[in-house]
């Protein structure tokens, strides 16, 4: 392994492990203020729809519109029906489904 890579490696894994570890070793977690708090609360949904997104869009190459519809109908079942995981993921699947087979 290049000397510069295994710098550019271990360099990285030491600042990410140390972002995760301050906040618990320094105690003030209790003192955050709610917006913060708020913030944090919200950045794994943040980071599976930045991931989402592309993927969908990408998975069907000639049809981008089918994924994005897809979504959309999934996140307002999810709108309305608070505390279902499964009922969006098959209204993504169904809706994906009906929109290849009618084209």
């Amino acid at each position: 392994m290049n000397t510069y890579l295994a710098i550019i490696l271990f360099g990285t894994a030491a600042l990410t492990y140390m972002v995760r570890v301050l906040p618990f070793l320094s105690g003030s977690i209790q003192k955050m203020p709610n917006a913060v708090k708020n913030i944090l609360n919200m950045m794994p949904v943040a980071a599976l729809g930045a991931l989402l997104l592309p993927g969908t869009i990408q998975a069907l190459p000639d049809m981008p519109l089918a994924g994005l519809l897809s979504i959309g109908a999934a996140a307002l079942v999810a709108w309305f029906i608070r505390n279902s995981l499964v009922l969006p993921v098959l209204t993504s699947i169904g809706l994906t489904w009906l929109i290849l087979i009618a084209h």
